[in-house]
């Protein structure tokens, strides 16, 4: 974050206007960058970003022309960070990492240090004018951060179908703590239906049913809390035996025991290979669960 003090109305709206332009550049490229990894998907998405950012500096062009300012200062450099706004730029801007989900978390990520930064400038300066317009530019930031918000809140749920029918993702591609927790709810949805098959074949697992419900239960609202949905509440009601499926107590409870050791190696893969703290804290969290796991089955066994 950077410390500097807006002088003039004029050079709020030099800052306004050229960090406009300069988002409709740098969307424009991505897009173009998107081409050839042929994800035309991802070319169309930061193109529509880029033409909304091109709705934006119109927006402020018709401030400055119903102000009658005619020419407008040179806009000063801003570097502007915020360490509660979460940076997706490398994994979103890459044709490799990118997804329409992290495409649409970086178009929010620079709405929201937008906001912040007029929320900056309104708080500190002395000018009313400056502090107006400020607040102004802000609101429209924020509104702006919120239609990104949603489109990713829909990405996001349609990244969650297209995952419920592929396999879990390797530890290299959890970019994310929401990735982690939409993972770690499939995982452990896979040891619930194992333990419900277990008690269908009468198998006393009562006690790792409840507890099973309970993690899944938590997992679902922590996603809830970061992306809201209906849909982060996957269902429990039912087991994995299918008409091919012949289980016996011995068989379902290694079935159980194998879902586990994978849970721990997945989640303690994710520790290592992540660079983020934030990843790598629920990663160690969730490991530790599936320890506690392990060691259960081994004091009952």
């Amino acid at each position: 974050m950077q410390d500097f003090e807006i002088k003039s109305l004029e050079q709020l709206l030099a800052i306004a206007l050229s960090t406009e332009r300069d988002a409709v550049k740098r969307y424009s490229a991505i897009s173009k960058r998107m081409q050839n990894s042929g994800n035309e998907e991802l070319v169309e998405l930061f193109a529509d970003i880029a033409q909304s950012e091109r709705d934006h500096v119109k927006e402020v062009e018709k401030i400055i022309q119903a102000l009658g300012i005619e020419e407008l200062p040179e806009a000063p450099s801003v570097t502007w960070q915020h360490p509660l706004v979460r940076d997706y730029k490398d994994l979103a801007t890459s044709p490799r990492t990118s997804t329409p989900y992290l495409a649409l978390a970086y178009a929010v990520n620079n709405e929201e240090l937008a906001f912040r930064f007029y929320s900056y400038v309104a708080a500190n300066t002395k000018d009313d004018e400056i502090r107006k317009f400020a607040e102004v530019f802000a609101q429209e930031e924020l509104s702006h951060a919120a239609l990104f918000r949603e489109r990713r809140r829909r990405a996001f749920h349609e990244q969650r179908k297209k995952a419920k029918h592929s396999e879990t993702p390797s530890p290299d591609q959890i970019h994310s703590v929401e990735d982690l927790l939409a993972t770690s709810i499939q995982i452990e949805q896979r040891i619930y239906r194992l333990l419900l098959t277990a008690g269908d074949i009468g198998v006393d697992v009562s006690a790792n049913l409840e507890r099973s419900t309970a993690v899944i239960e938590k997992l679902s609202q922590e996603l809830n809390d970061l992306i809201p949905g209906p849909d982060n509440s996957l269902t429990t009601a039912e087991s994995s035996a299918s008409e091919e499926e012949t289980f016996n107590s011995e068989t379902v409870q290694r079935e159980i025991a194998t879902a586990i050791e994978q849970a721990f190696e997945f989640y303690d893969s994710v520790m290592e290979a992540s660079r983020d703290e934030d990843v790598m804290l629920k990663a160690q969290e969730l490991t530790q669960l599936a320890l506690e796991r392990i060691e259960a089955l081994v004091d009952s066994g």
